[in-house]
């Protein structure tokens, strides 16, 4: 049954139509593989190139390159809903798939991203952008040459942290990234592994569960 299942979703299910690999049409380890390398982006982006702006990249999964066509997927109020695929990357709004619990959530924060709330926020942006601009100066005059991606980064990130915490992590000031930065890099990758091997560590957690009652109970 399951052999049958496979290939009627290969050859007949609804993404049969759909232009892609031969490979991608019985198999996801191709997209797993290049997104644990670091090359997901790179593969499917090729995939457009050779296919065209929609492209099935596996049995279930479609890459679509149309500005118009992701806002129309990704409106709140469109008729696509979450896969679960959002089930893996944990609690919190992005994953969040239950339709009323979102709307309610958005609902609390309605008022703090209106666009009079967000007004008031100018003056700490503006003062974090002349900085940044300021820094990118100094950098010029002394090496010339500036990094502004490693500058734009760090600006968007003292707002990040002004805004969320309210605090900035003062990379613009000291003009390096901040410990917390470098933590969240190191365990990016590990993040991904998770989420594209979820089914191999949910056996783990499962196992160190029961090791865990078993302890209990003796």
């Amino acid at each position: 049954m399951w052999a049958v299942a496979k290939v009627k979703t290969a050859l007949y299910g609804p993404l049969s139509k759909i232009p892609g690999p031969a490979i991608g049409r019985w198999t996801n380890l191709v997209v797993k593989y290049h997104t644990l390398s670091g090359r997901r982006m790179q593969y499917i982006d090729s995939l457009f190139t050779q296919f065209g702006p929609v492209v099935r990249i596996s049995p279930t999964d479609v890459g679509i390159n149309d500005p118009d066509a992701v806002k129309v997927i990704q409106k709140v109020s469109g008729g696509f809903k979450k896969s679960a695929w959002y089930d893996k990357t944990g609690p919190g709004m992005l994953g969040m798939r239950d339709r009323e619990k979102h709307a309610r959530r958005r609902r609390l924060l309605a008022h703090p991203l209106s666009n009079s709330s967000l007004s008031t926020f100018e003056p700490l942006i503006r003062a974090k952008v002349d900085l940044a601009m300021s820094q990118m100066q100094n950098e010029y005059r002394s090496l010339g040459y500036t990094d502004c991606h490693k500058w734009f980064s760090f600006m968007a990130t003292d707002i990040i942290g002004d805004l969320t915490f309210g605090s900035s992590f003062r990379m613009l000031e000291q003009g390096r990234r901040s410990q917390y930065v470098d933590d969240l890099q190191a365990v990016m990758p590990t993040v991904n592994k998770r989420i594209e091997l979820s089914p191999f560590f949910d056996l783990i957690e499962f196992s160190n569960t029961v090791k865990n009652r078993s302890t209990v109970y003796s």
